[in-house]
């Protein structure tokens, strides 16, 4: 009897000790859980301050909305960091500036390049020389 009482009392402080790492672990995933839920909430906060904007080159990124100052200007984000909830503003490229026409900007988290505005037509031929006669 008092074996059986001994046997019950350690498989009772097994199973309280499972229960307790298993306690721990809930515990863990609803810390992750939160922070992953506040890292949403606070990029649901800053894409309210963005629209889809087609570029004058035909592709498809995300603009600041219209600013409050006058004085500050438009910037751009990576439609694909978009979607993945990053935000990352698009730098113009500085060994490729220009391609086709087109102001050339790329995504510094993802490398993507994005067609914007067109060149002004003065400056598409800045750079060329004349041909010799």
């Amino acid at each position: 009897m008092l074996g059986q009482l001994s046997d019950k009392i350690t498989e009772l402080q097994m199973l309280n000790a499972e229960l307790s790492g298993l306690y721990q672990a809930k515990r863990q995933i609803t810390m992750e859980l939160r922070e992953e839920n506040k890292k949403i909430e606070m990029f649901a906060l800053q894409a309210a301050s963005y629209e889809l904007h087609t570029t004058d080159g035909g592709t498809t990124v995300y603009r600041s909305k219209k600013p409050a100052d006058q004085d500050v200007q438009h910037h751009y984000l990576c439609a694909h960091c978009y979607s993945s909830s990053k935000v990352s503003i698009l730098q113009p490229k500085p060994e490729r500036s220009q391609h086709a026409g087109f102001f050339i900007h790329y995504c510094p988290q993802c490398k993507n390049e994005y067609k914007m505005q067109k060149v002004p037509f003065h400056k598409l031929y800045q750079n060329v020389r004349p041909l010799p006669h």
